[in-house]
């Protein structure tokens, strides 16, 4: 996705967002709703920005199976992302400071647990998960 897309789809998210928070017949009124406040809530909105990861584990050893399967149970666990798995990757949504977190947290464990490691990951903000 081109960043000029990318950033389309994020203003489109985000005001569609504002307008679903905002009541129909005084939203264009600036003494219900002052540019500043709107320019807020549009803030608080991108500071808990969505988005999605894809992530790719590789441990290199002979029972990579195992371990890959520990670290996806492990993501799965969290209630606040959207996790979905395939045999070339794993994808994740959710806010993305969360989602960070998450894959810190579990990437430093599986690599504590001795093995030699790559992730590959891409990073996409501002997407949101895909319907149900």
């Amino acid at each position: 996705m081109e960043l000029g897309t990318l950033w389309l789809a994020l203003l489109q998210e985000a005001l569609s967002w504002l307008a679903s928070r905002l009541d129909p017949l005084t939203a264009l009124d600036p003494a219900v709703y002052p540019p500043a406040a709107v320019i807020t809530a549009c803030c608080a909105m991108l500071a808990c920005m969505r988005a999605a990861v894809e992530i790719s584990m590789y441990p290199l050893v002979a029972d990579y199976r195992t371990r890959i399967r520990a670290f996806i149970d492990r993501i799965k666990a969290d209630p606040a992302l959207v996790v979905r798995s395939n045999s070339l990757s794993t994808q994740l949504w959710g806010e993305l400071d969360h989602l960070m977190q998450v894959l810190t947290r579990e990437m430093s464990t599986s690599a504590g647990e001795g093995a030699q490691l790559v992730f590959v990951l891409k990073v996409l903000p501002g997407v949101a998960a895909p319907p149900a």
